[in-house]
């Protein structure tokens, strides 16, 4: 369990910065695949810092945390995403569709 040495955050700014980065960070590792992982993996970041006391002095109110919660669950969808995995033989046909030879000499 992760905690950020130093003082707790005092301003609404230093906690958001704080839950994001450790949101992040934590979805990174764990690539939620469902909607519903993702979800529950935002809902137990933000509560463990909620109920740890790092955002004790920073008055975030529980309407705040739902609406942060509910921007970074949009947000991580948008960036976690599977990617499409393309043919393989598209890629080579690609790559050998660009003709490499050298620059010819114009003579003026």
């Amino acid at each position: 369990k992760f905690r950020y040495p130093g003082p707790a955050p005092r301003s609404r700014e230093t906690a958001l910065l704080m839950l994001a980065d450790g949101t992040e960070a934590w979805a990174r590792a764990e690539r939620p695949q469902t909607e519903q992982e993702l979800r529950s993996l935002v809902h137990k970041s933000i509560e463990r810092v909620q109920q740890s006391g790092q955002i004790n002095n920073t008055h975030l109110t529980l309407r705040d945390l739902a609406l942060i919660k509910e921007s970074f669950i949009s947000t991580l969808r948008g960036t976690l995403h599977p990617r499409i995995k393309y043919p393989k033989e598209k890629a080579k046909l690609a790559s050998s569709e660009v003709a490499t030879r050298p620059a010819e000499k114009k003579n003026d």
